[in-house]
């Protein structure tokens, strides 16, 4: 008869398995904690990214349009505000799924 180690006789976990058990699982709580406030902390730096870059973006574009010498410069600059835009659109969009574990399924959740 092969006896397991993790269960006493009476066949209830054994008390340092309970305790390894417990401790396992508040470290794994703690992270989790952590991971879900983080999730929110770069949702509130990305969505303030993004207000700050259209804000950049509108000032960049009023500035070109009523300048009387374009510059190759200016347009550089503009194209690197909208790229930097579009990945904090992109990453708050993203995260606010995440966050809100939504179960997307068929094609939606392909995308």
């Amino acid at each position: 008869m092969t006896v397991d180690n993790t269960t006493g006789s009476d066949g209830n976990a054994s008390t340092t398995t309970q305790a390894a058990l417990l401790h396992f699982d508040s470290r794994w709580l703690i992270v989790a904690a952590v991971e879900f406030y983080i999730n929110y902390a770069v949702i509130a730096i990305a969505i303030t990214g993004t207000a700050a870059n259209a804000l950049v973006l509108y000032a960049l574009i009023t500035q070109h349009a009523q300048e009387s010498k374009k510059r190759a410069v200016n347009l550089m600059i503009i194209n690197q505000n909208l790229l930097d835009l579009c990945c904090c659109v992109t990453i708050v969009f993203c995260l606010c799924i995440r966050v809100s574990n939504i179960h997307l399924t068929d094609t939606l959740g392909y995308m």
